[in-house]
């Protein structure tokens, strides 16, 4: 959804989910309950990630995202399927971030048909007050002006809030009841540090590559690999990635440091289980030439972004996860690489073995590996 709506830097999506978590009792629910305001009980009531609203039985902004979606699902006759069915919960709350709710009342086009002079003028004075309150803001759509946010992050945020609570050509400064101001900066703040955006880095230096969501257990990959952990006795940080594995048990009645053992299959397995797959177990768990055979995986002729690659070497094997390409090599981000958590090239022919799991759907584009813009180094020192 964030691609197909060009929600692409940080910020966008950062205030997208900050928003959309209040709209949505953080993710519980895709419309609007039961309650005491006539909006829910409308027939096209508050639905989807960012609640479509249209009054009463008018079917305005439902006609509106029907023309997007086709005749597939019929939202005007059943308009509960936006609540329903993910991909138009999602799909719709993208579409109305990126081309409704914004502050479309023109003064200059005189809307003759408000007959009260008064109302006009209410609204000519409104129009002024939001023109040099939000000079960047007025006719943009959600998405625009969540950029906005890097200049004055608190009052653009405030706009974009008022906005979804539909900000009528009257309004000025109004704070309704219904605004959720306090909650909606919590969980900017929040989002911004699990994003870790004061750390910039959602702009690394182009060495995580922008795939817009594919292979995303390689999240929690990167996040580690930025740590650049090193094998230096009883390294907790390597010990962790025992800990999701039934041998890491057994084995602490041999050893006390279990890093003396090959860990990168045990950091393949740690960041795979992370995501709910079902990764490996016993003595596999730490054999890297096991993962040749994972019961969830299914194998590829070629590497993709975020494929399990296994490989052989003197004495066993090796396992990492394909991080993308540098020149006429692949860029391989595994454990126990020269006692590291690094990146280091190899040529495409050293893998005898490229998986994905079962359910991870394979484009033709995935076969063009992303360029890594870090310096690697050279293979042969992993262990």
């Amino acid at each position: 959804m964030f691609r197909k709506y060009n929600i692409n830097e940080c910020i966008q999506k950062i205030a997208f989910l900050a928003m959309t978590s209040v709209e949505t009792g953080f993710f519980q629910t895709a419309g609007e309950a039961p309650a005491a305001t006539s909006s829910s009980k409308y027939f096209y009531k508050g639905r989807s990630l960012m609640q479509l609203t249209s009054h009463g039985n008018d079917p305005t902004i439902y006609a509106e995202y029907q023309k997007v979606i086709g005749s597939a699902n019929n939202i005007i006759a059943n308009p509960n399927l936006i609540s329903q069915k993910l991909f138009l919960t999602v799909d719709s709350g993208g579409w109305a971030w990126k081309n409704v709710k914004s502050l479309k009342w023109n003064p200059r086009a005189r809307d003759y048909r408000d007959k009260d002079q008064a109302e006009y003028e209410a609204k000519m004075k409104a129009y002024e007050w939001k023109r040099n309150k939000f000079p960047k803001g007025l006719s943009k759509n959600l998405n625009e002006i969540a950029l906005l946010m890097k200049e004055e992050e608190e009052l653009y945020f405030f706009f974009i809030c008022r906005l979804l609570q539909g900000y009528e050509p009257v309004s000025t400064s109004d704070y309704p009841t219904t605004l959720h101001l306090d909650r909606r900066k919590e969980n900017l703040q929040k989002l911004k540090t699990w994003f870790k955006y004061d750390k910039n880095v959602c702009n690394s230096g182009g060495i995580v590559p922008e795939l817009s969501g594919r292979a995303p257990w390689m999240v929690l990959a990167w996040i580690e690999e930025a740590k650049k952990l090193v094998e230096t006795g009883n390294n907790k940080e390597i010990q962790k990635f025992f800990d999701r594995t039934p041998y890491e048990k057994s084995m602490k009645n041999n050893t006390t440091n279990e890093t003396k053992i090959s860990w990168c299959a045990t950091f393949v397995n740690w960041i795979i289980t992370a995501y709910g797959y079902k990764g490996l177990e016993n003595y596999d768990a730490v054999r890297a030439l096991s993962w040749a055979k994972w019961s969830e995986g299914k194998e590829l002729k070629k590497p993709v972004y975020g494929a399990i690659a296994v490989k052989t070497r003197i004495g066993g094997g090796h396992v990492g996860f394909v991080a993308g390409k540098k020149g006429n090599k692949i860029v391989i981000l595994g454990g126990n690489q020269g006692d590291t958590l690094c990146c280091l090239t190899y040529s495409e022919s050293d893998f005898f073995s490229y998986l994905v799991p079962k359910d991870y759907q394979i484009f033709e584009e995935d076969y063009n590996l992303p360029e890594y813009n870090g310096n690697p180094g050279e293979k042969g020192s992993e262990s």
